[in-house]
């Protein structure tokens, strides 16, 4: 796997726990989720635009360089990724999100898109809190997307 197919694991997962939130939110009026559906268009955006640019072009050395710093390069990133995958193939929630944050965070700082994707998980943990506080915890069981 690498920074692109992260992106597009990273972006399915992130989508099946919005439409899981929106199928709850339907029973309540509430307007949280048009909220988050204006930073998940914002997310879907700015990922694509930065994945097209990732696979689209050759990576300098710079950006390899700033990769390897944050340990996002090479056999580093092949066992966070891992990780990530056995999360999924786990299913649990709270560890797949966790592993986003961290992967996402380091990522942060070197591909401004990879922030944006990071506050759009942030915020929807927010909406899953509040979900469980009010008694409707979830857990999505979410599997791996398939691989291109």
């Amino acid at each position: 796997m690498n920074l692109v197919t992260f992106f597009l694991v990273a972006s399915r997962s992130l989508e099946r726990l919005f439409n899981e939130l929106r199928d709850r939110w339907r029973r309540e009026s509430s307007r949280r989720i048009e909220y988050l559906n204006v930073l998940r268009n914002h997310a879907h955006e700015e990922t694509a635009r930065g994945t097209r640019r990732l696979s689209g072009n050759r990576m300098s050395t710079g950006l390899r360089n700033k990769l390897r710093r944050v340990g996002m390069y090479g056999e580093v990133l092949k066992a966070k990724l891992e990780l990530l995958w056995e999360c999924l193939k786990d299913g649990t929630l709270d560890p797949i999100l966790k592993t986003l944050n961290s992967i996402l965070g380091s990522l942060s700082g070197v591909l401004h898109f990879a922030e944006v994707l990071k506050e759009f998980k942030e915020n929807m943990e927010v909406a899953v809190d509040s979900l469980g506080k009010e008694g409707g915890l979830i857990s999505l069981n979410l599997e791996p997307p398939p691989l291109l």
